[in-house]
């Protein structure tokens, strides 16, 4: 490592260099150095993230090691390289042919299986979570054509994968392999992974964003100290109290991007994915325990979360996404507004799903944006495709909103429930009715159960692509099992075989 840090640091030597090895890391090496040479040998942050300010001197780095690709590393680096200018993300020090050295949260120490359970915390995860689906959507799609690929500044093509791209690729790349200690699990996966995508989105649509897709306890960083989770707690109650206005969403939006509590790392899986993905995947890893010498328990039957723990994360997760979206809870219900002529006249699943980024079908997409380019410019049918496509996913949690309160209102009225109109709800409300918020939390953790299958299928397939690939010492063909173990089991007893 002595080469590469001396980029950074000219004096460095063994002597005055402390690096040691990160456990959990199961794609690269991870390593965590500190300088305690003289002043004078330190780097310092590069200019573009120290404008206005003192040079901030660097003593503590992260050091990665790529091993062998199992995700997009173009797109990784895009991503991450995205997360740190929205101002959410580590920034990059010194880039290297098969790695980087990066900045280092030194106040801040991974969460443990144990942190992720309790109430304050899971709360920080979800609205952290909610607020990288924001930013990082809003920020990823300018990169992406109407084509769906991506496109760098030397106008080389990167396809930017969704979570089914990369299951498929998996997929057929272990068919293609096979497995000497695993035959039988290695047929028919490209199959699988075609019937799990049509069963989730035919019977649990959710609204496309970008994923983080591996929040397990190790990438995510809270401050040392009790003092930070005492100040979360105020402050949740404090924000229970507030109206969304404005101002408020504005606020929202900056303090998503100071990003100075819980923090989200390793963008090795990013894509582009949706909600449900996301949160279920974090929801299996609270039954996951990995120990230093990257052995593994997962006990899904006592520490999969319960479901108080599941309704309180998505009402965390909802309450921080309305805001960002200049939406909020109304103290009293609303009075019944009329729906837009365009979704009132159609019946519930007449749409056709419009296609987000990469193929991933966002169902509760809407027609397009009243502020599309004149055709008089040469390049407007990009421009429209473009701002179709950015109106198709930045569009979709309201639209999804609406879809599900319309058809809560309409299988209420089918079924002769009485007076259903607290489900009634329209794009330029600025609030939702605490029956509406229950409706909403009640849909997306319903689907979130399901959508937990397709975790468990990813995270099978990862396995089996890495057995015979990886130099890391992890049994990757038991994760597999046991993943894939748990897939059959959900798909049988939530989505039907």
């Amino acid at each position: 490592l002595l080469p590469v840090l001396k980029a950074l640091w000219p004096l460095a030597t063994t002597e005055n260099v402390e690096c040691r090895r990160m456990s959990g890391a199961m794609t690269n090496l991870v390593f965590r150095c500190d300088y305690k040479g003289h002043p004078n040998g330190m780097g310092t942050m590069p200019a573009c993230f120290a404008a206005g300010s003192a040079p901030k001197y660097i003593d503590s780095v992260i050091v990665r090691i790529e091993g062998l690709p199992s995700y997009d590393r173009a797109m990784e680096l895009k991503c991450f390289k995205t997360a740190a200018q929205v101002g959410i993300g580590a920034r990059l020090l010194v880039k290297f042919a098969n790695g980087r050295v990066e900045e280092c949260f030194k106040k801040h120490r991974a969460m443990g299986p144990g942190d992720m359970t309790e109430p304050v915390a899971s709360s920080e995860i979800a609205a952290t979570l909610a607020n990288f689906h924001t930013l990082m959507a809003e920020a990823m799609l300018p990169q992406v054509r109407p084509d769906g690929r991506q496109q760098d500044n030397q106008d080389e093509e990167v396809c930017g994968w969704g979570i089914w791209d990369r299951m498929q690729h998996w997929a057929g790349s272990v068919q293609q392999r096979g497995s000497t200690e695993s035959p039988e699990m290695c047929t028919g996966l490209t199959d699988k992974v075609k019937q799990l995508q049509t069963r989730l989105e035919a019977s649990f649509p959710l609204w496309t964003t970008y994923g983080h897709n591996d929040l397990q306890c190790g990438n995510i960083l809270v401050p040392c100290g009790e003092w930070w989770w005492q100040q979360q707690q105020q402050e949740q109650q404090h924000s229970l109290q507030q109206a969304t206005t404005a101002a408020s969403v504005s606020l929202s939006r900056q303090a998503a991007r100071k990003a100075h509590g819980v923090k989200l790392i390793d963008y090795d899986y990013c894509c582009w994915s949706n909600a449900g993905f996301d949160i279920a995947n974090h929801w299996c890893e609270w039954a996951a325990t990995y120990h230093p010498d990257n052995s593994f328990a997962l006990d899904y039957v006592r520490n999969f979360p319960s479901p108080a723990q599941q309704r309180h994360f998505i009402a965390a997760y909802l309450n921080q996404l309305l805001r960002l979206h200049g939406m909020s809870v109304a103290p009293h219900p609303s009075p019944a507004k009329p729906l837009p002529p365009s979704v009132s006249a159609a019946a519930p699943g007449a749409r056709a799903p419009a296609t987000a980024p990469n193929g991933c079908p966002d169902h509760a997409a809407g027609s397009g944006n009243d502020d599309s380019p004149g055709m008089s410019d040469p390049n407007a049918p990009e421009k429209v495709a473009a701002s179709a496509q950015a109106a198709t996913v930045l569009g979709g949690f309201q639209r999804w909103v609406l879809r599900v309160l319309e058809n809560r209102r309409g299988a209420a009225a089918s079924n002769s429930e009485g007076n259903s109109c607290d489900a009634a709800y329209d794009l330029q409300a600025s609030s939702l009715s605490p029956g509406q918020v229950e409706i909403v939390v009640d849909e997306l953790c319903a689907a979130t159960q399901a959508w937990a299958a397709a975790s468990h299928f990813h995270w099978g397939l990862w396995g089996l692509a890495q057995c015979n690939t990886s130099s890391i010492e992890f049994d990757y063909v038991l994760y597999a099992k046991q993943r894939l173990q748990q897939y059959e089991d959900l798909v049988g007893r939530l989505i039907g075989r």
